[in-house]
């Protein structure tokens, strides 16, 4: 049984999994997350959709952040498949979505899916995602967009 500060530690982290094949963007989310002061998020990256599947299987994450456009496989079958493994927690999925008409129709069909939100990437700021993060992890059963 955890102890009161075991609970609140644990309270404080949060597991990501960050799924995209730009360097440069997995960089940026975690330096957005390394900026927290209230909590420590341990971040596991991903840059294609097998390396993604093994991680998700392996690690107990809270949260996947899933690009919306991988070059080995497409959006709609990789949430599929994540959505499809059991887990004793089901960890919220937010799709990264670039700033135009059809990244934006995809965030929401992936919303319509089963995706928690989907992001704007040019409006992601480490004050929002961290904000989303939050609450994807303490309110999975609605979904929202940003």
């Amino acid at each position: 049984m955890n102890s009161p500060a075991n609970s609140s530690e644990s309270e404080r982290n949060r597991n990501v999994l960050v799924i995209d094949d730009f360097d440069v963007d997995r960089a940026c989310y975690r330096r957005y997350m390394q900026r927290s002061k209230q909590r420590h998020y341990q971040v596991f990256e991903a840059e294609s959709s097998e390396d993604a599947i093994t991680l998700y299987q392996k690690c107990d994450v809270d949260i996947v952040l899933l690009d919306n456009s991988l070059p080995d496989i497409d959006v709609f079958s990789l949430l599929h498949h994540l959505l499809s493994v059991s887990k004793a927690h089901q960890p919220a999925i937010i799709v990264t979505a670039g700033d135009c008409e059809a990244a934006e129709n995809i965030g929401k069909r992936t919303v319509q899916i089963g995706a928690w939100a989907y992001l704007i990437k040019e409006k992601i700021t480490s004050q929002t995602l961290q904000a989303t993060i939050d609450q994807a992890v303490e309110d999975k059963g609605q979904t929202v967009s940003a």
